[in-house]
């Protein structure tokens, strides 16, 4: 989770960052022919940047990159201990990376190619698999037992697994009763 939270920082800081300090870039780049920005596009630019930032910092903060509470505060003791927004704030982040490359995927389409919507719809496209993927696997901590350290997902269906601690436990107390 930590790469995703991470990376979809930096992209949602990167678009905001571009969106508020240059709006007339980016006017020039995504229209067909260049021409400079109105009034009305240049402020919701920056509000649209604004929003972004806020949005990677909220992103942040969830998941307890950024300290949300002071420093004098006790740290988690334990890797179990979870925060309940992770979950969530992956789960909205991944959706809005989806929104967004399906968006950009349609621009594609309709248009010519354009270099700044294929560009984003890359990097969407590519956070929205990684957040997938984290939503997936990243999350869980497995069921392993506590006195073994055995992973209990393990089964031995289809193919019988010998290895495993189960197995050797049911034979080492069958042998331990025939003794007895």
């Amino acid at each position: 989770m930590d790469i995703f939270t991470l990376s979809s920082s930096a992209y949602l800081s990167l678009q905001g960052t571009t969106l508020l300090l240059t709006p007339s870039l980016l006017v020039s780049l995504t229209a067909l022919e260049p021409r400079r920005p109105t009034d009305l596009e240049t402020y919701l630019s920056r509000a649209l940047g604004l929003t972004l930032i806020i949005l990677a910092l909220q992103i942040l903060l969830h998941s307890n990159f950024l300290p949300s509470a002071s420093s004098s505060s006790a740290a988690p003791s334990t890797s179990q201990d979870i925060n309940p927004y992770d979950q969530p704030s992956l789960i909205v982040t991944t959706g809005y990376h989806a929104l967004t490359a399906f968006h950009l995927y349609t621009q594609l389409t309709r248009n010519q190619s354009n270099f700044a919507f294929s560009l984003g719809c890359a990097c969407s496209s590519l956070l929205f698999c990684l957040g997938m993927w984290t939503i997936l696997f990243g999350g869980s901590q497995g069921r392993f037992s506590k006195t073994t350290g055995a992973d209990k997902h393990t089964g031995n269906w289809p193919f019988g697994n010998a290895a495993s601690a189960k197995a050797q436990k049911k034979e080492w107390k069958g042998q331990g009763r025939k003794e007895i």
